[in-house]
């Protein structure tokens, strides 16, 4: 379960306390300028195929390898080696790494931005690409995701749609948009409950595919097929293996027979401002959608980019202070805490993170920005598989090394 601080546990839990948001939903739409392989330039609103829509949307793709792994002692560079994971599969629940007995060199990890994070995205090949944050802070990212040689749409400020092959982008620059600009289709926010792990509020995508309004729930209703566009949803209820529907006009009907609407159902995500969760079908209970588009993170909600700075301290009291790299892994306030809890997956970005301490081996408590506290486990970041935190302490000619199994707290500045 999400465990909160009392003190602000009645706030927290229906997550009221949020960043900005956009006053026009439509500010929280991404835009910006197509630049092609022939030079042409094109302004509007953009869509990464028929996916990511919101500068709060993600953009995915493998690291091209461990950067900062060259700057720790050899004895450290091997004891991060040696934790190379192996095959991991869910079992019952539980998931079951098996040891890597292939390789001990580390394989490159998914690394995961916010769209409103992000200044710039050239496209170097097809499965190459650099990314150049708000800030100026770069890094080059090398597929592993269907992110990549895709068509990009645009959306002109008269309603006309462009779809841009991958192979014909030079690259494309994001900036906020005018108040012109014509979005793909309606934000679709709400309240999701759950079983375990209490209410979330914010933008909600459903079945990791559908988040715009002419976007359709498919299913069927008595044995005919029924497809209602999420604009025209009230809300849905999970009814065992089936979900019962409320339109805005007040229809209830029980639909059946398609991975939306049943156990197929790929998860539920849930984008509240501060975090993303995704929750698999047996945690969600139910969705209200709200009237109008609300909890939209605009462009201006997003801050300059930087690198991870502050105070790392050991179980035995040691504490060192510095740029700081997260699993040898993350490095940027655009980078991402990933954990678990109650069956549900949180995708905390480190801009909103105050403090990090670890609560047993396996679990960590986090602290964010606006007070509320999670307690994260059973994922790599958080875990005992974390490879160990790098700290970059001035007059040091190498980062200071701490394994997980030694660490006690981080406090960000």
């Amino acid at each position: 379960m999400v465990k909160i601080n009392s003190s602000v546990a009645a706030l927290t839990l229906l997550a009221v306390m949020q960043p900005a948001v956009a006053q026009n939903s439509r500010d929280g739409f991404i835009y910006g300028t197509i630049t092609t392989d022939k030079g042409e330039e094109v302004s509007g609103v953009l869509r990464w195929d028929d996916e990511e829509s919101y500068w709060h949307d993600q953009f995915n793709g493998l690291r091209d390898g461990m950067p900062h792994l060259k700057n720790l002692a050899e004895a450290d560079q091997e004891t991060v080696k040696g934790m190379t994971p192996g095959p991991e599969i869910e079992l019952f629940g539980m998931q079951i790494e098996f040891i890597n007995f292939f390789s001990d060199e580390p394989d490159p990890k998914m690394a995961d931005y916010r769209f409103g994070d992000i200044a710039e995205i050239k496209v170097l090949r097809e499965e190459r690409v650099e990314v150049t944050f708000n800030g100026g802070e770069k890094v080059t990212l090398i597929g592993g995701s269907n992110d990549f040689d895709v068509d990009v749409q645009l959306r002109r400020a008269d309603g006309g749609t462009t779809e841009y092959d991958w192979d014909d982008i030079e690259k494309v620059t994001l900036s906020a948009g005018p108040e012109s600009m014509q979005p793909f289709g309606q934000a679709l926010t709400g309240t999701v409950r759950t079983e375990n792990a209490g209410t979330f509020v914010g933008t909600i995508q459903w079945d990791h595919d559908e988040r715009l309004g002419f976007e359709e729930l498919d299913g069927e209703v008595d044995g005919v097929e029924r497809a209602v566009p999420f604009s025209n949803l009230r809300s849905i209820e999970r009814d065992y293996n089936r979900s019962k529907v409320t339109t805005k006009d007040g229809e209830t009907v029980v639909m059946t027979g398609t991975n939306d609407v049943d156990d197929g159902n790929r998860g539920i995500i849930v984008d509240t401002g501060m975090y993303r969760v995704d929750m698999p079908w047996t945690e969600f209970v139910r969705a209200d959608w709200d009237a109008e588009p609300t909890v939209v993170l605009p462009r201006s909600a997003f801050s300059p980019v930087r690198a991870l700075r502050g105070t790392v301290r050991t179980q035995g009291g040691e504490s060192y202070r510095g740029s700081i790299v997260w699993d040898i892994d993350e490095f940027l306030t655009a980078d991402h805490l990933d954990g678990r809890s109650n069956g549900i997956e949180y995708f905390v970005p480190f801009a909103n993170i105050t403090r990090i301490e670890a609560v047993e081996d396996n679990e960590v408590r986090v602290t964010l920005t606006d007070g509320q506290v999670l307690t994260l486990g059973r994922d790599r970041d958080v875990d005992g598989g974390n490879q160990g935190i790098a700290i970059y302490v001035e007059g040091q000619e190498k980062a200071q090394y701490i394994t997980r199994s030694v660490f006690a707290s981080v406090d960000f500045e």
